[in-house]
């Protein structure tokens, strides 16, 4: 709002303390989103499989990533059970709309997609505000050299 007020205004003490204001959030930004980096640990695939196969609550899990079993759907054949119908596209059971992939790839893959996604938005989120502390910069002097040349 202040980058607004003082571009109306054409103001260079405002668009300066703007562009400060900008670099002030865009620095904890960086460091946090460095620091997230290195600590932020994907989740495990497997373990999550693993909770949800031990309590019989696979349901959710294979619908939801469209796969069938811990490692395929030969899992439910080794137990003698039969393949339940959350392993099928729409739950219609026919072999043509069997998920044929297992859980732990799916969801692993899908871990480490959110966490590409994350480090995306983070470093999008950085340049974004570096590319509004520049402008702002270039701005101020837009501003200030106007006011000079009305000076004259």
């Amino acid at each position: 709002m202040l980058g607004i007020v003082a571009a109306i205004r054409e103001s260079v003490a405002l668009t300066a303390t703007s562009a400060v204001f900008l670099l002030v959030l865009a620095i904890p930004q960086i460091v946090s989103t460095c620091m997230l980096l290195h600590q932020y640990e994907v989740q495990s695939g497997q373990e999550t499989v693993e909770v949800a196969w031990q309590a019989n609550n696979m349901d959710a899990l294979q619908q939801k990533h469209e796969c069938c079993g811990k490692s395929s759907a030969q899992d439910y054949v080794h137990l003698n059970q039969l393949i339940p119908p959350s392993c099928y596209a729409d739950l219609q059971q026919t072999t043509d709309h069997l998920f044929l992939e297992g859980c732990i790839e799916k969801v692993q893959s899908f871990y480490e997609s959110d966490k590409q996604r994350f480090i995306i938005v983070s470093w999008v989120l950085v340049a974004f505000e570096l590319l509004c502390f520049v402008l702002a910069v270039f701005l101020a002097i837009s501003f200030r050299n106007k006011q000079r040349r009305l000076q004259f």
